[in-house]
């Protein structure tokens, strides 16, 4: 019975290591061919000799279309659509924070404030850690939050890079 048990066992697991790595040679396969965000950013000179104005603006609405709320989504599009190409370049190639990332963070660290100051909010975050997470109960009420605030967040960067913006360009 043990000898039938283990080689059940051994020819599972090597199916599933056969699995894996044909998950893994299609997963390659697949990603062979599309373009990283760094190959897609590229100088102002390029992007007005490509013309690819339309393309880096559309491009950027959809790798970051979670880091935003969908009626913010409409504001940023109209805001790329009226900027320059120097104005496209600094809103686009500015980092926003990941919602999902953020919920991560929550979970695992939130009772240490850390998401609070990867959000820019310093005091909250020091609170927070003095009170490990207001005795677990701020850091329950942050896990239904956090996506909400990291998009909020990502809205007012948004508006700070366009602000410093037109302040350089004089738009």
């Amino acid at each position: 019975m043990e000898k039938e048990v283990f080689v059940f066992v051994s020819f599972v697991m090597l199916l599933v290591g056969s699995v894996c790595s044909k998950a893994e040679e299609t997963r390659s396969e697949v990603g062979k061919n599309l373009p990283l965000l760094s190959e897609i950013a590229m100088s102002r000179a390029e992007m007005q000799q490509l013309g690819n104005r339309d393309f880096i603006i559309s491009s950027f609405l959809i790798n970051n279309a979670r880091k935003f709320f969908p009626e913010d989504l409409a504001y940023v599009n109209q805001c790329l659509r009226e900027a320059s190409d120097d104005e496209i370049l600094s809103l686009t190639s500015q980092s926003y924070l990941d919602p999902m990332l953020m919920e991560f963070v929550s979970v695992f660290v939130g009772g240490f404030g850390i998401d609070r100051f990867m959000l820019g909010q310093v005091g909250a975050g020091v609170l927070k850690l003095i009170t490990g997470g207001g005795l677990g109960i701020w850091w329950l009420i942050d896990l239904f939050q956090v996506q909400s605030l990291t998009k909020e967040r990502n809205i007012e960067l948004f508006d700070e890079v366009r602000n410093i913006n037109s302040l350089a360009y004089g738009h």
